[in-house]
């Protein structure tokens, strides 16, 4: 992957006093040696980089500790490498940067501990750790290895972050009231008890970066959850989520509240439901995005809805599936989206591209809610595409009791052994245009029989039958 040879490159070059620790008995030779093989032998004259571990006055520092409690607001404090790594916890309480590449190791509490102010992490290797001790949450860990609860706001580059356990945010915990900005980072094999296997986070940017391999009940890898819209939104550019587990709900990632999550690929997920993506109870959403080869063991396979007012912009779901194994049928529902609730849940989809995913029922997408339409859920769905999706039923949607409009949709190459395009049933279907064709068995099944074109203007679809409007 590119992030790791990204990861190899030399630490910026940063004209602040810092500060040796351990065996760096010649910080400005191993400065230079490392520069030197970056950049290739041509590269032999000295870098007058600042000697690591000693503080603006030149004073050298035994701990790591001591020389970020003597560092200048703002400051920056060049960490020595040494081979057994440094003890944590590391309390960060102002404004400074911690500049590797150096390792710290977490035991009973963090590896880093950020108390205050706007801390920066760079080429720093950070491993284990039981996370901190949060009162306000009765008495609940967060932040395995890096806790940050209390910051101003948390930047990590180039670093790597692993084998953190925690309740909340099993490696990374916070801000809770500033942003989180990653970049260039691999985080894995983390753990939470309860929400945000990997990572939680209320707003910020994750770039560039790998989320892999961890789990938790809800949000395995990522759990995004703002409380206001003043939080803001958050941002994965190129950042990929993978091979992350939620026993219960969102494999992937987990987003509550307001927040819009934009970009991002979540892939080879696993969940019971919403193995890619759990959007719950929330008015945000996802745009931009995409999920793909997530499997959910009851529903969702690339993305869950469960609840509130969410919206899809220009995502792409594909190749997900849902399988079965933890229903007593083993009949699985939405393959590539599951939507579920009452008339108080709305999902709209903008140009989402729902391609090759499989379940039981609604190989691409299942709406399911009440006994009747009119109190189940809302699906509107503007553009985009169900097309070669596999199920027993529905393969492009099944609808049972809820609303579907698809405006401008394509519709093709669905196959399931009833209703290869959409089966309703208690549902209502407003088509308004769109493309379909190549479905198989039919286009659309209901209580009152099928329907199999032409659909060119405005069809409704509800258990009396399908009525084209003039």
């Amino acid at each position: 992957m590119g992030y790791r040879s990204v990861m190899k490159r030399a630490w910026p070059t940063l004209a602040i006093a810092a500060t040796c620790i351990g065996a760096c008995t010649d910080p400005t030779a191993r400065n230079a040696s490392a520069r030197s093989s970056v950049l290739g032998p041509q590269a032999t004259l000295p870098v007058l980089e600042p000697p690591c571990q000693r503080d603006a006055e030149g004073r050298y520092h035994p701990s790591l500790q001591s020389v970020l409690d003597a560092a200048e607001p703002g400051g920056t404090v060049f960490a020595c490498d040494r081979s057994e790594g440094h003890p944590g916890p590391l309390v960060l309480r102002q404004d400074v940067s911690l500049v590797g590449p150096a390792t710290v190791r977490g035991a009973a509490g963090p590896a880093i501990h950020v108390v205050g102010g706007r801390a920066t992490l760079v080429a720093m290797t950070l491993v284990g750790g039981t996370g901190a001790v949060e009162p306000r949450l009765d008495g609940d860990t967060f932040g395995g290895v890096v806790a940050a609860w209390e910051a101003d706001a948390l930047a990590i580059r180039h670093s790597t972050i692993r084998d953190g356990e925690a309740d909340w945010g099993g490696c990374i915990a916070g801000p809770r009231r500033g942003p989180l900005h990653l970049h260039d980072t691999d985080v894995s094999n983390c753990t939470a008890r309860k929400v945000g296997g990997a990572i939680w986070i209320r707003a910020g940017t994750l770039e560039d970066s790998l989320v892999r391999d961890s789990l938790a009940p809800f949000g395995g890898g990522v759990a995004v959850r703002s409380v206001d819209v003043t939080d803001g939104d958050v941002h994965l550019p190129g950042t990929e989520v993978v091979a992350n587990h939620g026993s219960v709900q969102g494999g992937g990632m987990l987003i509550t509240g307001p927040a819009r999550v934009i970009g991002g690929t979540v892939r080879d997920n696993t969940s019971e439901q919403g193995a890619g993506v759990m959007i719950a109870e929330a008015t945000g959403g996802w745009l931009h995005g995409t999920a793909i080869g997530n499997v959910a063991s009851v529903g969702g396979g690339g993305v869950f809805i469960s609840g509130g007012s969410a919206t899809l912009r220009g995502v792409s779901i594909v190749e997900n599936t849902t399988s079965g194994d933890a229903l007593p049928d083993g009949r699985g529902v939405g393959g590539g989206i599951w939507v579920a609730g009452d008339s108080t849940t709305t999902a709209v989809l903008f140009d989402v591209t729902l391609e090759g995913n499989e379940a039981s029922w609604g190989g691409g997408l299942m709406a399911a809610g009440s006994a009747t339409w009119s109190d189940g859920p809302q699906v509107d769905m503007h553009g985009g595409m169900l097309h070669t999706h596999t199920a027993e039923d529905g393969a492009g949607a099944a609808v049972v009791g809820a609303r579907l409009l698809l405006d401008h949709t394509t519709v093709t190459d669905n196959a399931a052994t009833t209703g290869g395009g959409v089966i309703l049933e208690r549902s209502r279907l407003d088509v308004f245009g769109g493309t379909w064709s190549g479905n198989s068995p039919t286009d659309i099944t209901s209580e009152a029989g099928t329907y199999d074109g032409p659909i060119e203007g405005e069809l409704i679809c509800d258990p009396s039958g399908c009525n084209a409007m003039p």
